[in-house]
């Protein structure tokens, strides 16, 4: 069902539609750290200026290819941006509130139940030459 429904996003924030849910979906592109291979998947996000804020599971994998810092593709609201996406800590008290003022309310009490599922990353976005 998972696989069914990432493709089905997929293709929608592709499409010409996609403003139907690329306000809070964009896509990411990570290399894999032992393959080499581009891994695309949706996620959740908010941005603030060029900072991209992603809320992801420890369960999911895809996110351990930039544990340590490295170089992503977003298709952000229909533009493809490239940035520098790095894990950041849930330890530190100031990105939990930072996140809890940026999420909604539920999403902002789901992260504080399920903190140690959780797993939080920064996009930098480069800027546009």
């Amino acid at each position: 069902m998972n696989q069914f429904w990432n493709r089905w996003v997929i293709w929608l924030l592709r499409s010409p539609v996609h403003g139907l849910v690329s306000r809070g979906m964009l896509l990411i592109t990570v290399t894999g750290r032992k393959t080499g291979k581009p891994y695309t998947t949706p996620v959740e996000y908010r941005q603030e200026n060029q900072c991209v804020t992603i809320i992801s599971r420890q369960g999911r994998t895809w996110w351990k290819n930039v544990a340590e810092a490295a170089p992503v593709t977003l298709l952000l609201r229909g533009q493809e941006v490239s940035g520098q996406a790095r894990v950041l800590s849930l330890n530190d008290t100031d990105l939990v509130r930072v996140l809890h003022q940026r999420y909604p309310t539920a999403l902002a009490h789901k992260l504080e139940i399920e903190r140690d599922q959780l797993v939080v990353i920064g996009v930098d976005i480069n800027p546009m030459m």
